[in-house]
């Protein structure tokens, strides 16, 4: 009897199918019999075929060998998984261990296989899964008594090549068959390790252990040239520990499997290969993938995870109703390249000597590897931060840079502003100096005036106050003129005040009187009737009024005779006091119009392109707009518009 961790059985009390048997008298009589009955039976029964639909489904599964057996844990586990995701009837599951490998006396056996008939008798099974291996010799036995009729999955391990057996070849059998590979173990393993010269063969006393050990050892004739080869067959642990401790130099060992040893004692080959890996001196090729992550370097194993995973396939479309034998039994596709990457470092053996598409096992991810992802983020996150520093670093030293030029410039740009005011100034200083010299001349009448009458008999207190007073008016007169000029000429805090634009410009009209003489420039005032009140500085006011005044008789400068005329207009808009300044010249370039109030704009070559830039700022910071147009007769008119104060 095999030894391993497989096997179902069954017993000489099989549960059966109910078959009816009649007996009619003649065929007809047979067949009016039949359809009757069918009829009747279907009418009677259909409540009885509708329950039955929904009671559970039975599936018993028999393993040959022990409980506990690591491949077992592999398939079973995969083959619930696949028929919980893709059967969601309720199931019964049922599982039998029957450890042939130790109790393979035939009257054992067959006393097992009774035990379990009887034991689900009552019970109707949906679905038996046999899994072995060593499976052959007791469905060779008892396979006519296996609980009979049932549908049945077979799962053992079959030698490559050699022909499905028939006994697993009934209409109510399909299965998974694994093939083992101890060939594609050894060229795997000579492929990479080419400096081998000595292998080992490890195998156990169970029939399947011998059985692999007989595989390996034949396939290992093919390279009798190339190594010397050495076959421990079932001998004892303790011995063979021993012995791999100290083999040659340039060995591979190749572990088959080993459960049972020929001092009877049972093992499971999983915990033989840590042992053995543990203490061999040269690298340990394994034929199943249970045993491939436990010190073994790996091979072309068996995939006991593929495994399971058909058998849950095929389990799942027997359930859904699907007959075995339209299944087609699954024999290929079960093998894989599996290595330790563990054993990889510890033996050396590079992973460019594996075979293409290898699966390697616990390899040991690297913290840039586990936290790619997550690593790729921070350093990401910092270059950006880092960028953005750098950026803001740069951003800071131009402000600074800025600053300075800023300040530089609005320096130089307030020296450009006094020295347009005194430009300005200068062109008016003819209209100063005759403005000037009419306090001064009442003055000096007054004095004189004074001075006789001091000299005269008769003094008159009254007369002698009265032209006290007129110097004194004069005096203020002329220190008013010389203080706007100063105030033009030096940056003083800006005063508010409620001033009349009438009166403004009525002391504009007064200082620009000498130099509109000198100029033949005849001035006209249209002055709205009601008072006109803004809040601005008088002095900001009255340079941005001369300042247009000037403009405006630069423009005319051309004109011939009587021709040159000045129009100073007010008038009150909705909540705004306009002021316009009005010339006979020859108007504007309509090219230049939006140029006007830029700074260092200008169309004369001595002039510096200020005065209409101040102009704007000016009335832009009262909160009103300058503008400028020409006038459809002729000229040119620049309009003034500030946000009128109510006199209350």
């Amino acid at each position: 009897m095999p030894s391993s961790p497989w096997l179902p059985h069954t017993t000489s009390f099989p549960i059966r199918p109910r078959f009816a048997n009649p007996r009619p008298a003649n065929w007809w009589l047979t067949l009016r019999s039949t359809i009757a009955a069918a009829g009747l039976f279907l009418i009677i029964t259909f409540p009885a075929f509708s329950a039955d639909l929904s009671r559970p489904r039975n599936v018993l599964i028999l393993m040959a060998g022990e409980y506990g057996l690591p491949a077992y844990d592999l398939v079973l586990h995969k083959i619930r998984n696949v028929v919980k995701e893709g059967y969601s009837s309720p199931l019964n599951w049922y599982a039998e261990y029957m450890d042939t490998a130790r109790f393979s006396d035939f009257q054992e056996e067959k006393a097992v296989i009774d035990f379990y008939s009887q034991k689900y008798k009552a019970l109707e099974l949906d679905l038996l899964i046999a899994v072995g291996p060593g499976l052959t010799p007791i469905f060779r036995r008892f396979g006519g008594h296996l609980f009979r009729g049932a549908p049945t999955i077979i799962l053992d391990v079959l030698p490559s090549g050699i022909e499905l057996p028939a006994l697993f070849r009934k209409p109510n059998m399909t299965g998974v068959f694994p093939a083992a590979d101890p060939q594609g173990a050894i060229e795997a393993a000579l492929t990479i390790h080419p400096e081998t010269e000595h292998l080992v063969i490890i195998s156990g006393a169970s029939d399947m252990d011998r059985l692999l050990g007989e595989l390996a050892l034949t396939a290992s004739h093919r390279y009798e040239q190339r190594i010397a080869v050495q076959h421990f067959n079932g001998t004892p642990l303790a011995e063979m520990l021993a012995a791999v401790e100290d083999l040659p130099d340039h060995s591979v060992i190749l572990l088959t499997a080993y459960h049972l040893s020929t001092t009877g004692t049972a093992f499971y080959t999983r915990e033989v290969t840590r042992e053995l890996a543990a203490r061999a001196n040269s690298p340990v090729y394994v034929l199943f993938d249970s045993n491939a992550d436990v010190g073994g370097v790996g091979g072309n194993v068996i995939s006991f995870k593929k495994v399971g995973l058909e058998v849950g396939r095929i389990a799942l479309r027997i359930l859904r109703g699907e007959g075995p034998a339209a299944i087609s039994p699954v024999r290929e596709g079960l093998l894989e390249y599996q290595f330790d990457w563990r054993q990889l470092r510890r033996w050396g053996i590079p992973e460019d000597r594996l075979p293409e598409g290898s699966v390697v096992l616990h390899r040991e991810i690297s913290f840039f590897e586990k936290y790619f992802w997550a690593v790729m983020g921070a350093v990401v996150f910092i270059t950006l931060q880092s960028a953005l520093i750098a950026h803001l670093i740069i951003l800071k030293r131009r402000e600074r840079a800025l600053s300075v030029r800023v300040s530089k410039a609005e320096s130089r740009y307030r020296e450009l502003l006094r020295i347009e005011r005194s430009t300005r100034l200068g062109e008016l200083a003819g209209s100063l100096a005759h403005e000037l010299r009419q306090p001064l001349a009442a003055i000096l009448s007054s004095a004189q005036a004074a001075l006789r009458f001091l000299k005269s008999e008769h003094l008159e207190p009254g007369l002698l106050r009265e032209i006290l007073n007129q110097i004194v008016a004069d005096d203020k007169r002329a220190a008013s003129i010389i203080g706007s000029m100063r105030t033009m000429l030096k940056k003083r805090p800006v005063d508010t005040e409620r001033i009349d634009i009438n009166d403004l410009v009525r002391d504009a009209v007064t200082i620009f009187r000498g130099e509109a003489v000198n100029r033949g420039i005849r001035i006209e005032t249209d002055l709205d009737f009601e008072t006109l009140a803004v809040a601005a500085s008088k002095t900001q006011l009255l340079q941005v009024l001369l300042n247009l005044m000037i403009n405006a008789a630069q423009a005319m400068i051309t004109n011939r005779g009587d021709a040159c005329r000045l129009v100073l207009a007010t008038r009150k808009k909705d909540h705004y006091v306009v002021l316009s300044v009005r010339d006979v010249g020859p108007g504007i370039d309509p090219d230049h119009l939006d140029k006007l109030f830029e700074p260092l704009f200008t169309t004369r070559q001595e002039g510096m392109g200020m005065g209409l830039a101040v102009c704007r700022g000016i009335v832009e910071d009262l909160g009103g707009q300058i503008r400028a147009e020409n006038n459809p007769n002729r000229g040119a008119i620049f309009t003034i518009e500030l946000p009128a104060v109510n006199d209350g």
